[in-house]
């Protein structure tokens, strides 16, 4: 073979794989630029409410796809002194339920998957029964035992235990199956070096579970900030009523020309989840990705 020839054959081999990347490449800058399309997309709803915030109804009308002119500001000190309290009756009430679905879903869990005892097959087949009924299913039965059994309506117990309890269900499903793929082994070895079942709960099944326990956590957080049905069925009281509530109340009140400070109070109230994703997104991303590769 003269050179030439084994010159060209050598740049054909090399020609082959530089052109697999080139087309590899340029695939995944489209898929890129979709994806970028998806996320402007998704912003759209969240820039127009900041916009709307601080205008008046009839900029709305005159000059909808203009900047403000003039940036009302007082429209957001206007929609604080209508939901302020309500945003801390929400933080109180879903702080209240996430804890206590944080603690006992991490218990329950640890217990069904750490510990044989008789029946727990069959109790964990009953709870992961209650999965499959819709919330919607329950909602007179929880009225009547809220308001005339225990007769906890309008005060903020009537919120808090059934929103705890509600998401017991999946949080314990999800430990258990966390926590039962976790080797015999490791806990075996701290109860030859003397620890009890509550040590290896505290020492070992809790911190090893936590970026799951804070999952749940997230979603109970979420859920009951934004749930509106039940509040309205328990509270009657407008001090006691959470944010969902207050909005509904703050939007109906108001009349068309207030459209500045409605949009602002979505604002306000938007703020606190913001801020539970910003700095728990990297603990639900763990926890969900870890408990998908577990189950």
């Amino acid at each position: 073979m003269s050179v030439p020839v084994a010159a060209e054959a050598v740049r054909q081999v090399v020609r082959k794989p530089t052109i697999k990347r080139a087309k590899r490449t340029k695939s995944q800058a489209m898929i890129h630029l979709v994806l970028l399309g998806f996320v402007v997309f998704s912003f759209v709803p969240l820039v127009l409410t900041l916009f709307l915030s601080v205008r008046t109804y009839g900029q709305v009308l005159v000059a909808f796809w203009h900047l403000p002119e003039p940036w009302l500001w007082q429209n957001y000190v206007t929609a604080w002194d209508v939901v302020g309290r309500n945003i801390f009756n929400s933080l109180g009430y879903c702080l209240a339920a996430t804890i206590l679905t944080m603690a006992l879903s991490a218990l329950s869990g640890f217990v069904f998957g750490r510990h044989r005892f008789p029946g727990r097959d069959t109790l964990f087949l009953g709870v992961l029964a209650l999965i499959m009924i819709p919330g919607i299913l329950t909602l007179i039965p929880s009225y009547i035992l809220v308001t005339d059994l225990l007769h906890l309506n309008n005060t903020p117990l009537a919120l808090i235990l059934p929103w705890a309890s509600g998401s017991q269900v999946l949080g314990i499903f999800l430990v258990r199956s966390y926590v039962a793929s976790i080797p015999e082994e490791i806990f075996e070895s701290a109860r030859l070096d003397g620890a009890g079942e509550w040590a290896n709960f505290r020492y070992l099944g809790f911190p090893m579970s936590w970026p799951m326990i804070v999952t749940i956590g997230v979603l109970t957080m979420v859920g009951t900030y934004n749930d509106y049905i039940w509040p309205s069925l328990v509270i009657n009281s407008p001090s006691l009523e959470p944010i969902a509530n207050a909005l509904w109340r703050f939007s109906s009140t108001y009349t068309i020309s207030d459209l500045g400070p409605e949009f602002a109070a979505y604002v306000i109230s938007a703020v606190p989840l913001i801020i539970l994703m910003a700095f728990g997104m990297r603990y639900f991303i763990r926890g969900a990705t870890s408990g998908a590769i577990k189950l």
